[in-house]
């Protein structure tokens, strides 16, 4: 049976923190000999490393439950270097007893000696890890100190050593503290367990907290689980890790910056953006997307001393340019899905209708969501992102207009909503003015998909309507309406035809008010053609239904009857008295 060899801890660190003595106990526990004559019961500078223990077991944490956190956050750091696959970490939370294990790459005796009971020694180098340089794990030896009955425990492998560890104390000073160490039996797989049993554990509360400080932490740096249910799961909202280069005390190391967007928010509500170090929440920014929107930054990317912001170097902004390319992995996936449901969608056009408005719906979300960031990073410019050329040709595909939901909603009642969709989309969410600066506008729009064959003035208008038989005989009667007499409606009236610029170039109204004109749609088949009172009756009632018109005529006519029965009335009286009496 092989020894357990129990010292005071402080002993222990003696021996630690001598090389020669370090070597000799290593080589005497691995053959299994006793420690007497190596490690004796009192180390001679005790009371200077009683004082160090002190300020690291007792005076970390003002959160008596913060020491669990940072053994989880060691274990993040754990995870081997290159693992392709997920990294698990498995915590327990009871009432009397709170357990971690992980896969991790776990110590040697050597390890073990040498930097986990050391006060402040580490071989953390700030380069990649999450938790606290050389502190942890021993500011949960102050558990040990509230009851005898209280223990840390912890078992590690590495594949060829393996070592069991418990932590107690026989009084209630840092120098009653004692370390129980021997080998264990299980040498494969690799990973290292913590077990802390305390006579109370709050556990209702520590479940909340634990909870609350890991369920940020990216799940391609460690899955983990909690009493069996997992904390930081990504299946239904999945991070998206986009690995950069950066370069930190004179070397080049590749790090990951991970993007999560969830979906989870009502339209209408506010999302939040969460800046993160490693999960760790540094900067909290409201945005009205939909979207909570998470970027998690790596260890490369430093904060200042306040820990409120991260430092704006050059490594900050490889960064930042590398979350807009895990955008673009999600809005290439985003994409993917809708194609593939839309081919798979077999339940009719009011299924397929529903789906289109839900994709319409998500389309806009993500068109505010790169301005919400490009707010987040201070970024000025949305030609400043690297890589927008690219999210353009997979969000928004062929289009060369952006519009406003009022040129949008008028816009379709004029061109047709599938003409229109090949060349244009509405931007909300105060979004329009940042794509604005990469798409035409509605102005240009119109300047490009109207051709004008003719320009009159209101006046011009109802002259020629009232004079001339041959001037579009249907538009004869609106063209009455438009009495010089009354209030200005219009500035001018534009009379073409959409260009061929869109697929079709006519859609379900004649006419177009924009920016205080009317365009009228001469090819549309209500315009043209002989004079038909079935075509007056739909021109008259069209015109009339116009906002613009509508207020003028409520200023001017204060008679109660519908619009219906005016409409009838005009065409009775002024146009075919004979055919409608």
């Amino acid at each position: 049976m092989s020894r357990i060899y129990d010292y005071p801890l402080v002993s222990w660190i003696g021996a630690g923190l001598h090389r020669d003595t370090l070597e000799r106990v290593v080589e005497t526990v691995k053959r299994d000999q006793p420690l007497e004559d190596i490690l004796p019961q009192r180390a001679g500078n005790a009371a200077y490393i009683n004082k160090i223990l002190r300020e690291e077991v007792l005076k970390q944490f003002s959160n008596r439950d913060r020491p669990m956190v940072e053994v989880i956050l060691n274990a993040v750091d754990a995870k081997p270097s290159g693992l392709q696959d997920d990294y698990y970490i498995r915590i327990n939370v009871g009432w009397r007893k709170f357990t971690t294990i992980d896969n991790g790459t776990g110590m040697t005796l050597d390890q073990i000696l040498r930097l986990l009971i050391i006060p402040f020694n580490t071989e953390k180098t700030g380069i990649d890890e999450i938790g606290r340089f050389g502190v942890g794990f021993l500011s949960c030896l102050n558990y040990c100190l509230e009851n005898p009955k209280n223990s840390v425990g912890l078992t590690t492998r590495t594949g060829k050593e393996s070592y069991n560890l418990i932590f107690y104390a026989d009084g209630d000073n840092v120098h009653d503290l004692r370390l129980a160490l021997g080998p264990s039996w299980r040498h494969y797989p690799a990973g290292t367990g913590v077990q802390i049993r305390r006579r109370i554990i709050g556990k209702r509360n520590l479940l909340y907290y634990i909870w609350n400080q890991v369920k940020g932490i990216p799940a391609y740096r460690a899955r983990i689980r909690i009493n069996g249910e997992a904390v930081n799961d990504d299946c239904d909202e999945p991070w998206y890790a986009q690995p950069v280069e950066l370069e930190l005390r004179g070397k080049k190391v590749t790090q990951e910056v991970g993007l999560r967007l969830e979906q989870s928010i009502a339209k209408g509500e506010l999302g939040i953006i969460h800046l993160t170090s490693q999960g760790v929440c540094v900067r909290r920014l409201t945005n009205i997307t939909g979207y909570d929107t998470t970027v998690s930054f790596p260890a490369g990317v430093q904060l200042v001393e306040g820990r409120d912001e991260f430092k704006k170097d050059i490594n900050y902004q490889h960064c930042v340019n590398a979350t807009f390319k895990a955008m673009e992995q999600y809005v290439r996936d985003w994409q993917k899905e809708w194609q593939e449901l839309k081919s798979q969608d077999k339940k009719g056009s009011k299924k397929l209708a529903e789906d289109k408005e839900t994709e319409d719906q998500e389309l806009q979300w993500l068109l505010a969501v790169i301005p919400s960031l490009m707010a987040a990073f201070e970024i000025k410019s949305i030609k400043n992102i690297p890589n927008i050329d690219t999210l353009r040709e997979v969000l928004l595909p062929k289009k060369k207009y952006v519009l406003t939901i009022p040129e949008l909603e008028c816009f379709t009642h004029f061109f047709g909503k599938a003409g229109l969709e090949e060349v244009g989309f509405h931007a909300e969410y105060g979004a329009h003015s940042y794509w604005g600066e990469l798409y035409g506008s509605g102005d240009q729009l119109m300047r490009n998909a109207f051709t004008i064959r003719e320009t009159l003035n209101q006046v011009e208008f109802h002259e020629k309507g009232k004079l001339d038989a041959a001037f579009y005989p249907n538009l004869h009667l609106v063209a009455r309406e438009l009495s010089p007499v009354k209030d200005l409606i219009f500035n001018q009236i534009y009379l073409g035809e959409p260009s061929s610029q869109l697929p079709i170039p006519v859609g379900p109204s004649p006419y177009l008010c924009y920016q205080s004109s009317l365009y009228i749609n001469t090819r549309h088949p209500l315009v043209s053609g002989a004079l038909d009172p079935t075509k007056v009756y739909a021109l008259t009632t069209e015109y009339c239904a116009l906002p613009r018109v509508q207020a003028n005529r409520r200023q001017w006519n204060t008679r109660k009857e519908s619009l219906e029965d005016e409409v009838q009335r005009l065409i009775c009286e002024k146009l075919f008295p004979e055919q409608y009496r």
